[in-house]
């Protein structure tokens, strides 16, 4: 079809076709066919005539501006067309050109062409209308039927809603259907009960009921003891530094701060506040608290400023067993697990209500830098109560600093690990020893007499490391660290290794040189602490075989060039792979992109690469460009001109370039070299290369190194 406009275009021709020469006019014979553009302008104006009177045709358009006239059917059950309105500006034009009809010849070829024209348009007409009548009636009875089955479903399920014995389930794809229980268990699509409102609300309330009565119950104590008339005092706690630990009776009070008023009950407590690395003055305080009376303590923190210190770490399964210092509270093991101490002896105790300590207590003797691992085991004193059984036995209470040492009975293993009690040992002498790898015990062995008189021994050893704690350590990235041909760890690895001399070597990390391998001592003479250094060797090579070392580190787009210089990747309309003489390699072909467009637009390539942290960009970092001018030149170019462009993060290092060399000259020792570090940086980077809007022979690209 054709639109409105095309005809006004080519009125003189339309009238030339219509009148003719004087010749055709006195002769139809000359002549039989009639002119197309009278037969286009019969078409619409006899469609036009025909349609309209129709209320069931509507008049539509197309993108390209083409008419036909459609019923409602047909316009759903096509997205091409849609119906059309004339615009203002048509509307206008068609009142300013009333009256300036084109004139029609009359002859009798075309009022045959126009009896045939109307009877062929009048067929169609009563055929589509008859068409859309069966279309109509036909969505008619669909609707209908469509209504009918929802009106049965409401009906089937009120029926079964009715019922007990049915029950609505849903499947996975949110389906539903009322099943009988017999139904339910042979199936398994519908596996989910649909539960009414009115079920929810029950099941609900089932559950509300019991939350609310405990609710009740808690907000009822809660008030008792709002309201409760027993006496309270106030405790104000002052101290020159903050975020220390304020301890109760010996318990730790959460929540609280210096400066705070405290409601205490009336009556007697021990009030002491501490914080790690500093000494309390006084120590602790005893005082009496009296109703709506505000007592006033203050203590003083110092910093413990002695350096040679040392370290006493505490083990316990227990961290608010409470921790003494020579029977001075220090606080809770949570807040005491490495106890600083200047040089002397101590005696070390854990406490906890309703259990015994094994062992109760260690005396220790600490030196400047001395570091003590002590280990206490609690058992609950129900435990501890020995049973009458006619004969008397004897316990053996064996416990080590550090857990998990085998226990010797007389030389052999008895199948237990510190910390452990041997009950049910007959009376008489043993002798206890232990073992654990990588330690020795201190004393190495010990003899314990049971009697009926004493009739339970404790025995405690202190063990110590026998081999060294080493560290291996690589910088400035994570390297594999081998020991002795296995792999022990990635970065940083610590851990006790015997005297002895070790091999070290290194796995590969991108872009950095592996350290050599070598042989380390191990010793009291010899260090403890070994760092190996990667030196950073960012090197990337990209050609149309890949990307060296690994394609993971980069990638490569192929695409051109618009006219508003923006990359398009495109792998059809984009570098051709070719193998060129004399190199004989595969190169990139790079020219121009499209040869039916003006401009035909430039090929370009895109490579991308990630520099990692640890590469220093201050020293240089260089393009390295094995890139070729050829002969061959456009079709149709009348010059020579061989000109790219290259940019680094969309930073130009040379704009309209000609290459150095030309394709007859390619060699690996034939590159050209471009100093980049001042335009890249660490993470991704973008480089590019593309031929310029002035070039008119192809560029031939080998490879590209970055390093």
């Amino acid at each position: 079809m054709t639109n409105d406009h095309s005809f006004k275009n080519s009125s003189d021709q339309f009238q030339k076709g219509i009148n003719g020469n004087p010749s055709e006019k006195n002769n139809p014979d000359l002549k039989k066919d009639l002119p197309y553009a009278l037969k286009t302008y019969l078409n619409r104006q006899i469609e036009a005539e025909l349609f309209s009177v129709h209320k069931a045709f509507i008049r539509c358009s197309n993108h390209l501006h083409e008419f036909k006239w459609l019923t409602k059917n047909e316009i759903d059950q096509q997205h091409e067309y849609y119906p059309y309105q004339k615009s203002f500006v048509e509307r206008i034009s068609a009142v300013l050109a009333w009256g300036k009809r084109t004139k029609v010849p009359k002859s009798r070829e075309v009022n045959a062409y126009i009896k045939d024209l109307k009877d062929q348009i009048s067929a169609d007409i009563e055929k589509r209308l008859q068409t859309e009548h069966e279309t109509t009636e036909e969505i008619r009875k669909k609707r209908l039927s469509r209504v009918k089955n929802v009106q049965g479903e409401k009906e089937n399920d009120s029926f079964k809603q009715s019922h007990s014995d049915y029950k609505l389930y849903e499947n996975h794809l949110g389906e539903t259907r009322w099943l009988t229980l017999e139904e339910f268990d042979s199936q398994d699509e519908f596996t989910i009960e649909v539960i009414s409102l009115p079920k929810k609300i029950l099941r609900i309330s089932l559950w509300a009921i019991p939350v609310i009565f405990i609710l009740a119950i808690i907000v009822y104590f809660l008030l008792a003891n709002l309201f409760n008339d027993q006496p309270r005092g106030y405790l104000l706690v002052e101290a020159n530094e903050s975020q220390g630990q304020l301890y109760i009776n010996e318990k730790l009070k959460l929540g609280t701060s210096p400066d705070h008023p405290i409601r205490l009950a009336a009556g007697s407590y021990q009030i002491t506040y501490r914080k790690k690395g500093f000494k309390s003055s006084p120590p602790f305080y005893k005082i009496d608290i009296h109703g709506m009376d505000t007592t006033t303590l203050n203590f003083s923190l110092t910093p413990i400023e002695n350096p040679e210190s040392a370290c006493i770490n505490l083990h316990s399964s227990h961290p608010d067993a409470k921790v003494f210092v020579r029977n001075e509270f220090y606080g809770a093991v949570r807040e005491n697990s490495k106890l600083r101490l200047p040089p002397g002896d101590y005696r070390i105790a854990l406490k906890k209500d309703n259990y015994n300590v094994l062992p109760p207590f260690a005396d220790v003797i600490v030196s400047a830098g001395d570091s003590l691992d002590l280990t206490f085991k609690f058992v609950p004193r129900s435990t501890m109560k020995s049973k009458n059984s006619g004969i008397i036995y004897g316990l053996i209470e064996v416990s080590s600093n550090i857990p998990g040492a085998d226990i010797l009975i007389d030389g052999q293993s008895s199948g237990y690990m510190t910390d452990y009690i041997l009950d049910k040992m007959s009376l008489g002498s043993y002798v206890i020893s232990l073992q654990k790898d990588g330690y020795t015990a201190q004393p190495s062995e010990k003899i314990v007499h049971l009697s009926e008189s004493i009739s339970r021994q404790q025995v405690h050893f202190t063990l110590k490391k026998s081999s060294l704690w080493i560290t291996l350590k690589t910088v400035p990235v994570n390297g594999k660290i081998y020991l002795n041909e296995k792999e022990i760890a990635t970065g940083t690895w610590q851990g006790d290794l015997k005297p002895g001399q070790y091999q070290v070597r290194f796995g590969s990390v991108d872009f950095h040189q592996t350290p050599e391998p070598k042989t380390i001592q191990i010793g009291e003479d010899f260090p403890t602490a070994y760092t190996f250094i990667y030196t950073p060797l960012f090197s990337l090579l990209f050609s149309p075989r890949g990307i060296s070392p690994k394609n993971e580190l980069g990638s490569i787009q192929l695409g051109y060039i618009d006219e508003n210089h923006l990359f398009h990747s495109d792998p059809i309309n984009a570098p051709e792979i070719q193998k060129p003489d004399p190199i004989k390699k595969q190169v990139w072909f790079l020219g121009y992109a499209f040869a039916y467009r003006n401009p035909p637009l430039n090929d370009a390539i895109v490579f991308t690469f990630n520099i990692p942290a640890s590469i220093n960009l201050k020293n240089s970092l260089w393009l390295k460009m094995w890139g070729y001018r050829t002969e061959k030149k456009y079709p149709l170019a009348f010059t020579s001109a061989s000109e790219i462009n290259i940019s680094v993060n969309n930073r130009f290092i040379q704009a309209e370039y000609t290459p150095r060399y030309t394709l007859s000259e390619a060699d690996e020792l034939k590159f050209e070299k471009f100093r980049i570090n001042n335009l890249v940086h660490h993470g991704k980077n973008r480089l590019q290369i593309s031929t310029s809007a002035v070039n008119t022979t192809y560029f031939a690209l080998w490879k590209i190194a970055i390093e």
